[in-house]
């Protein structure tokens, strides 16, 4: 005895009765289905025979075909009878989520983290079931603001998990389809269903904002943390036209650039002076100075990349000082003395220094310069007399008004020899 099955509008068989608790067990045979077997008068739900397991009339007849009677003697003999168009298909609950899922509904989760002190817990939402028109952005921003409040600040995982669960969120949930409709009727039974699903519906509106706020914000802040972040310290958009701010700007550039080269200048001489400073400097550094030992990482591979700016009567240092921040306070003041008592050596050397020559040092780190002292040169210069007049920290703006100084200087005219 044989039997057929019918499910979503497709009749398959026939199958050996015999076979059917097999194929229930496999999950080929679903409690929706419905079941026809010969002999017996019509279709019935596949659960009356689940369940009980009549013996079916063996005598008994399927019912007339709309077709007329050839069709009738045909389907006696193979084939089941249809199903009447007045009888209601696959119904239930059941049923419905199925027909809900092949129009393009699914099974998400939302995910989440928390963090407490330095540890993160990352969670997932209840299971939500989103029809074909609906995106779960309010579920999406909500979970999102759980991790954005709670969870990015535990180090190191905090950060991580709440980027990875904006950007899961962001694109709708993460679709658990397959394995919910595996767990309630087999692989076999969701492989089926999913292959029928159609596409969900785009998008809407609150999410593509969701998901624009989520790529716009952060470029924002990177954008208006590196346009803060090349404001020269201490100065506002009111100082944009300061006098000699600009040259400063161009001789400061050269060294944050650091193109190959450790020495810098407006001319040859200033450049052999630059150069003087910056070998001498590298040496007292690596004997005296813990702080200047290559141990760590250093944008400038540990050199002292130096800016002169030499004119007749003013000369202009700008140096970098690898690592100046694992310095302390007091080992910056002794590393400023020095490099004011090598710039003196370096004039000297180069034959460039005068008596009474005005001369300006800037010592910076990475990117802000720790001091500036100004003074003169002194040819026989002592511990006692180095000519040293001020140092201030923190004072970049002091550096401007030097270089613009040397501006007018080399635009005016020189006198006739």
């Amino acid at each position: 005895m044989n039997f057929f099955l019918f499910r979503s509008g497709n009749q398959t068989g026939p199958y050996p009765m015999s076979s059917l608790p097999a194929m229930h067990q496999a999950g080929h045979v679903l409690p929706t289905d419905y079941i026809w077997v010969e002999g017996t008068p019509s279709w019935v739900p596949i659960s009356n025979y689940l369940s009980s397991n009549p013996t079916p009339p063996a005598a008994a007849a399927p019912p007339p075909l709309p077709a007329g009677p050839a069709v009738l003697a045909r389907a006696s003999a193979v084939e089941p009878p249809p199903l009447s168009s007045a009888q209601p298909t696959l119904d239930g609950p059941t049923n419905n989520l199925i027909q809900e899922v092949e129009a393009g509904g699914r099974f998400v989760i939302f995910t989440y983290c928390v963090s407490v002190l330095i540890m993160t817990f990352k969670r997932s939402s209840d299971v939500v079931f989103l029809r074909k028109h609906e995106d779960g952005a309010g579920d999406a921003i909500r979970y999102s603001l759980i991790s954005g409040v709670a969870g990015w600040w535990g180090i190191p995982w905090g950060p991580i998990w709440t980027i990875a669960a904006l950007i899961s969120n962001a694109r709708g949930g993460r679709d658990v389809t397959r394995e919910v409709l595996t767990q309630q009727l087999g692989p076999q039974a969701a492989a089926s269903i999913l292959a029928r699903r159609q596409k969900p519906a785009p998008a809407g509106t609150l999410m593509k904002v969701f998901r624009a706020g989520l790529i716009g914000i952060p470029v924002l802040l990177v954008a208006l943390i590196f346009g803060l972040a090349a404001l020269p310290s201490g100065t506002g958009s009111r100082s944009s036209n300061t006098p000699g701010k600009a040259a400063f700007a161009e001789a400061n550039r050269l060294i944050t650039r650091n193109e190959g080269s450790t020495a810098f200048g407006n001319s040859p001489e200033g450049i052999a002076i630059a150069s003087d400073f910056s070998r001498s400097m590298k040496s007292l550094q690596a004997l005296g100075f813990k702080g200047g030992r290559e141990t760590g990482y250093s944008a400038s591979k540990h050199e002292f990349l130096t800016y002169c700016d030499l004119r007749p009567t003013q000369c202009i240092i700008l140096v970098h000082v690898p690592e100046l921040r694992r310095y302390t306070a007091e080992a910056k003041d002794t590393l400023c003395n020095l490099c004011w008592m090598r710039v003196q050596a370096a004039l000297r050397n180069q034959k460039a220094g005068t008596n009474g020559m005005k001369v300006v040092i800037g010592v910076r780190g990475i990117a802000i310069y720790d001091r500036v002292m100004t003074g003169t040169y002194v040819a026989d210069a002592t511990e006692g007399n180095d000519g040293l007049a001020s140092s201030a920290r923190y004072s970049e703006e002091l550096l401007y008004s030097y270089f613009d100084d040397a501006q007018k200087r080399a635009a005016s005219p020189q006198p006739s020899q």
